[in-house]
């Protein structure tokens, strides 16, 4: 199961890269073999895509990464333009905290990333929530996220949105180290520190009473479930 949940995910990002962004995904470094540069407008395009009051439970993300889905370590990370230079934040999970800045567009920034090793590293997009959510998460806005999911999912797509699955259930993370599980299951699938449920799972937890999913970790995230 875990092998076809990575499959599904690496499919997930390849294909939001391949439509929405591809040239930029992978691109040929500078003459240092440690540094990578990438302009910085084709992020802020996608950015600007999701910059809508329908989207603010959710965000595009933002993760440099090797070939295997690993983190790549960094030494630094900026943003470059002619005239000025800014240090962009980077954690330990391989995210980078671009901003959204409409100046650093207009000035052709350039991202530049300069790396640990010389291994062929990419910057992925995900997409995924940044509410709050607890040890219980309602079942409403875990249904609210999937179609908030899918219809991001289709504007970062435009015109190739016909090409791509559907979003057909969300997927809730904890801790890396902790192992996970639903405590009042009804339905949904557990795997290390992920719980997968579909919106006809999602609906099971409706009713009797009941209108949460007890998870026995607290909920650090929540990342769209496609098929």
């Amino acid at each position: 199961m875990k092998n076809v949940k990575n499959k599904i995910l690496s499919s997930f990002v390849i294909l939001i890269t391949a439509i929405v962004m591809p040239t930029y995904v992978y691109a040929q470094e500078n003459q240092s073999e440690r540094n990578l540069i990438l302009n910085y407008d084709g992020f802020f395009d996608r950015m600007e895509d999701l910059d809508e009051a329908e989207y603010q439970d959710i965000k595009l993300a933002f993760y440099f990464m090797n070939q295997s889905g690993d983190a790549c370590p960094v030494k630094s990370v900026r943003l470059q333009t002619q005239l000025k230079e800014m240090e962009v934040y980077n954690l330990p999970s391989g995210e980078i905290l671009l901003p959204f800045d409409h100046q650093l567009d207009a000035d052709k920034a350039a991202i530049v990333i300069e790396k640990q090793d010389t291994q062929v590293c990419g910057l992925d997009m995900r997409l995924e929530s940044v509410i709050l959510l607890d040890k219980d998460v309602d079942v409403i806005k875990a249904k609210s996220l999937v179609a908030t999911f899918d219809l991001a999912l289709n504007d970062l797509a435009g015109v190739m949105s016909f090409t791509l699955p559907d979003v057909v259930g969300v997927t809730f993370k904890s801790e890396t180290n902790d192992i996970l599980t639903i405590t009042n299951s009804q339905a949904g699938k557990c795997e290390l520190n992920a719980c997968t449920l579909t919106l006809t799972e999602l609906a099971l937890y409706q009713g009797q009473n009941q209108e949460t999913i007890n998870f026995s970790h607290s909920i650090i995230k929540a990342v769209p479930f496609i098929q």
